[in-house]
């Protein structure tokens, strides 16, 4: 031990909150925040994106309360999720499906009850409130009792009017968000 270092060599294990001082890397994926969620009719990442190039949310677990419905997104700006209006574009392959100019943007057609599917969806510059916000996402789902079971899907969208994007609201279009868990991470401006 030093006084301006700590080795550890082994776990370390930390029980409560744990600030580190220090300046953060200029670059490379942070880790922001996780959401963990069930039986709720939206999972919100509300006011998570700040200035960075992009952001990603990594989907290890949604499941729908309902079965057969599409897996939605929508942004927030200025406080508020933008649910009306022809807002948004995305084009979607494999079992995406294409919305040209709705009030939503469809990530997944078709996942069942207690089938889980999980996805990554990346945003490009959401701070940037000149220009549209982009996404792109890709993801799988095992729907159990088919076959074949797993089913790959991914595709883009965009928000048609410039404003900076400060959140991101998932939803089923019917039924509850039945159990869900997820990350945000940014990349630093580079």
């Amino acid at each position: 031990h030093t006084t301006s270092e700590t080795t550890v060599n082994d776990n370390l294990t930390v029980t409560g909150d744990l600030t580190v001082a220090g300046t953060s890397p200029s670059t490379g994926w942070t880790w922001i925040s996780k959401t963990t969620a069930a039986d709720v009719s939206s999972v919100d990442f509300s006011t998570c994106f700040g200035s960075l190039d992009m952001y990603c949310i990594r989907v290890n677990k949604f499941e729908s309360a309902t079965d057969n419905v599409y897996i939605m997104m929508r942004f927030e700006t200025g406080g508020s999720f933008l649910d009306s209006g022809s807002l948004y574009s995305n084009e979607g392959y494999g079992y995406s499906t294409d919305n040209a100019n709705g009030d939503q943007i469809y990530i997944f057609d078709g996942v069942s009850d207690s089938d889980p599917s999980a996805f990554s969806l990346w945003l490009l510059r959401p701070s940037d409130d000149s220009d549209s916000t982009y996404c792109y996402w890709a993801g799988m789902s095992d729907r159990q009792g088919t076959s074949p079971n797993i089913f790959r899907w991914g595709g883009a969208g965009m928000l048609l009017t410039a404003g900076a994007v400060t959140g991101v609201q998932f939803f089923c279009h019917s039924g509850n968000v039945a159990a869900f868990e997820g990350s945000v991470y940014g990349l630093e401006n580079s």
